[in-house]
């Protein structure tokens, strides 16, 4: 059974993406005040609309992927780009709402730790 979960996580987790990019595309003012971003400044809703196309070419990306290979790499991708967030939301000022950005900050490592342990999980194409 876990085995099974193993090998459709990765893409469970693009189609995830893929739909949050979605979501921040469709409803950037309301689901941008969400994640820290002060929507009510121009700049404020353009790096909303950046983030959500990132988070849509990556998830595509990852769901796209032909083989273990690609699929490690979108994933290693995506956690670069966590790391962005991260340092975003925790460094950040200006367009962040401080105590909502700070809060979001605290809960990225934990979601770099999944990615990189679903990552780890990947078998290569000649491995069993």
């Amino acid at each position: 059974m876990i085995s099974q979960l193993i090998k459709i996580l990765p893409r469970l987790m693009g189609w995830g993406f893929l739909i949050l990019g979605g979501m921040l595309l469709a409803w950037t003012r309301q689901l941008g005040s969400l994640l820290g971003v002060d929507t009510k400044k121009s700049s404020g809703l353009a790096l909303v609309r950046a983030l959500a196309l990132r988070e849509v070419i990556i998830g595509s990306f990852i769901i796209r992927a032909k083989d273990s290979q690609q699929l490690k790499q979108g994933i290693l991708i995506r956690m670069l780009a966590e790391i962005s967030d991260f340092a975003m939301h925790m460094f950040g000022k200006g367009v962040f709402i401080q105590p909502t950005s700070r809060r979001i900050g605290y809960m990225i490592p934990p979601v770099l730790l999944v990615e990189f342990l679903i990552r780890c999980s990947i078998k290569e194409q000649g491995q069993k």
